[in-house]
């Protein structure tokens, strides 16, 4: 999780372990403008005192996800799954349609890349209490020699918790309360009021919510 306070200091946090990594300050990105959700990406090495960033990056759609995986970065956009190669993104699957109302995420889990589909529906039509809710997911293991994408529906001892801020899977033999083969969730889509929020059954499809209705 980046914890940012408002001169631009930026701390990495391990939700865990709560270990603390500090990063250069964001003042230090020339072309950072707070106003634009997606006007680039830059990535940070250990030892080094700037970000580094990723050109030509606005040609690609919308960014959904960023994830650190073996070694290389790979991003998840409107038109596919990009890896990073020598700071200059590359498309290794393309997707040109995945729908409306739909959040995608890029999580590892048990050595193998997974893109993750939330899709989300009005709860009703007549637009009270119009919130999107969730109401199934899709995951797909990514073959990123082959190029293709393979639908599953087993984590195995497996759980995966998604957020906008990164997406982590763990075991569930050490962690307590956990289910297996459950996709966690918090509300993540835009102008969400908190609403949506459970652990969705990958094998059968339920949803059990863990806050429903109005905040006070």
């Amino acid at each position: 999780m980046v914890e940012c306070n408002g001169i631009g200091e930026m701390t990495l946090l391990h939700l865990f372990s709560r270990a603390k990594l500090h990063l250069p300050p964001h003042t230090g990105l020339r072309d950072w403008e707070p106003s634009r959700e997606n006007s680039f990406v830059a990535f940070w090495r250990p030892g080094e005192l700037c970000w580094t960033k990723i050109e030509d990056v606005e040609g690609f759609g919308e960014l959904w996800d960023v994830h650190w995986f073996n070694g290389q970065f790979y991003m998840i956009t409107t038109i596919g799954v990009w890896v990073v190669d020598d700071c200059e993104p590359w498309l290794i699957i393309q997707k040109n349609n995945y729908g409306p109302r739909k959040q995608l995420y890029l999580v590892e889990v048990s050595g193998a890349l997974l893109l993750v589909s939330q899709f989300g529906k009005y709860e009703k039509l007549d637009g009270t209490n119009a919130g999107l809710e969730t109401y199934e997911f899709q995951v797909w293991k990514l073959d990123l020699i082959r190029s293709k994408a393979k639908e599953i529906r087993i984590l195995g001892d497996r759980a995966i918790f998604l957020g906008v801020n990164g997406s982590i899977s763990v075991g569930v033999s050490k962690s307590i309360g956990v289910k297996p083969n459950h996709i966690y969730f918090t509300d993540n889509w835009k102008g969400g009021d908190g609403r949506d929020m459970g652990a969705y059954n990958l094998e059968d499809g339920n949803t059990q919510i863990f806050l429903y209705g109005d905040f006070c």
